[in-house]
């Protein structure tokens, strides 16, 4: 019996193509076992930085710099991201891939605990946040991104339906500063394939 829906191999045929370099840069990632937002998410960031007319981002878990590259190829031109990542190689190599596609202007690379350098961020400063770090620690992190996130900014979180993200979802849907959304699906190369993220808009004052 044929179904009247498409199935999740249906859709990734819409996604833009990659350039060379970030068609290897997926794969070596993916080979290593590198965890990536994969090419379906990494384009539903892109698409929201335009969306919301994001000037100022913020990055939480930076890998090898895959999201980043999405992300800062959709700022304006006085566009900026400020990127955390704790482990000194792994930012290593994402300033090295940020370079070879000519986006190192439009990122600032901070490396250490982004629960203590978010404390040094000015609050209302961020248009759009994107939290794809450890699942454990983004309990911990929601109350200082709702602080640095301005009035009508976004907070698009990776790999919510783990269950180390704890108790996050039952605070992100309960949270009085947030209106959340949860889409739960199959992306296309993400890791897992099977997942969900989370959409929250701070509500205006």
């Amino acid at each position: 019996m044929t179904s009247d829906f498409f199935g999740p191999d249906h859709f990734p045929q819409f996604l833009p193509p990659h350039d060379d370099f970030m068609a290897k840069l997926e794969t070596d990632a993916l080979e290593r076992g590198m965890r990536i937002c994969g090419p379906a998410v990494g384009h539903m960031l892109h698409v929201m930085v335009k969306a919301i007319g994001a000037h100022r981002v913020l990055e939480l878990g930076v890998s090898v710099g895959y999201s980043t590259i999405y992300m800062a190829r959709a700022l304006p031109e006085d566009g900026k991201i400020t990127s955390m990542e704790w482990d000194d190689e792994v930012a290593l190599e994402a300033k090295a891939n940020l370079e070879s596609t000519g986006l190192s202007d439009k990122v600032d690379l901070l490396v250490g605990d982004a629960r203590e350098l978010m404390k040094d961020q000015e609050g209302g400063s961020f248009d759009l946040i994107f939290m794809d770090f450890e699942k454990e620690m983004y309990s911990e992190a929601l109350p200082e991104c709702v602080r640095l996130l301005r009035p009508g900014g976004t907070l698009f979180c990776d790999n919510v339906a783990f269950r180390s993200s704890g108790d996050f979802n039952r605070l992100l849907a309960d949270h009085p500063d947030l209106d959340t959304s949860f889409v739960f699906g199959n992306f296309y190369k993400h890791s897992p394939d099977e997942d969900a993220v989370s959409i929250s808009v701070k509500k205006l004052e």
